[in-house]
């Protein structure tokens, strides 16, 4: 055989053994991280099930203490009830939410943190586009979150029970907590609707802006009010004319003329003119 036809030969025999051997490595290698995944999810799937049992628990401890502070008010609910509906002990609730005003903070934070975090998205949206968002889109910004989750049958009873016991009560321990979940949302609406009402004065945005939330919160825990009111043509299950007549009203209210005749520059400068003296 000629040199060149043995060498070529030679050549690509070892090609062919590299090859072959490259290709059962890579077999291997792989059925041995199939072994590898199948092992650490043996030895993971018990940290797994704690964390899943874990989680049960606080949503368990969650729903009893949202139910009994509704029913009961903060100072009126014990954590030995809270564990007994729970079905937990007292350590749960302490590993989970330290203390009892750690749980009511979860309890707010629970329902009241999407809404806000859906509020401060719609928001960013509007302020991202080049121009100055109008007051409809800034109300409907920070008033329908609030208004879709209450549609479910769990946001009506948030809404009708915890809401309606914080507006009606507002003890010491829930004002703080309640105005930490808020604390970022009305600083962005404030500054946005200030922006959208120039002839209103800062305490006059203020007072308008507390009374859309009042509005807001009756709507949605005072629902039989509404039926009752209207000998049953209101029907407040209604979420697409809740939406359109509370947003209407809404905007009607912050859009009034002022009454102080100062608008919000005026009132700046004022402000300012009060720090130099």
């Amino acid at each position: 055989m000629p040199p060149n036809v043995s060498d070529s030969f030679g050549n690509n025999f070892r090609g062919q053994s590299l090859r072959q051997n490259s290709n059962v490595g890579f077999i291997r290698l792989f059925e041995f991280s199939r072994d590898l995944r199948g092992i650490f999810a043996t030895l993971l799937s018990p940290v797994k099930e704690r964390f899943d049992m874990a989680d049960e628990t606080k949503n368990r401890i969650l729903d009893a203490a949202e139910a009994l502070f509704a029913a009961g008010g903060f100072d009126g609910t014990s954590l030995r009830k809270v564990t007994g509906v729970a079905e937990v002990n007292l350590a749960a609730v302490n590993y989970h939410f330290g203390n009892k005003e750690g749980l009511l903070h979860a309890v707010l934070a629970r329902r009241i943190a999407p809404v806000n975090q859906e509020r401060l998205q719609r928001l960013d949206a509007l302020e991202a586009e080049d121009r100055t968002p109008s007051l409809e889109e800034v109300t409907r910004a920070f008033v329908l979150p609030a208004l879709d989750r209450h549609s479910d049958e769990r946001g009506r009873l948030f809404a009708r029970r915890l809401l309606g016991r914080f507006f009606s009560e507002q003890g010491s321990e829930w004002l703080p907590v309640f105005l930490e979940q808020f604390r970022e949302v009305k600083e962005r609406f404030g500054l946005a609707f200030h922006n959208c009402l120039p002839h209103l004065s800062v305490v006059e945005v203020a007072w308008r802006m507390h009374f859309a939330i009042g509005a807001m919160a009756h709507a949605m825990a005072d629902e039989c009010r509404l039926d009752a009111l209207s000998g049953g043509a209101c029907d407040p299950r209604d979420a697409k004319t809740l939406r359109r007549e509370l947003v209407t009203f809404i905007v009607g209210g912050l859009r009034a003329p002022s009454h102080s005749g100062a608008t919000l520059e005026e009132t700046a400068s004022r402000a300012d003119e009060e720090e130099r003296r």
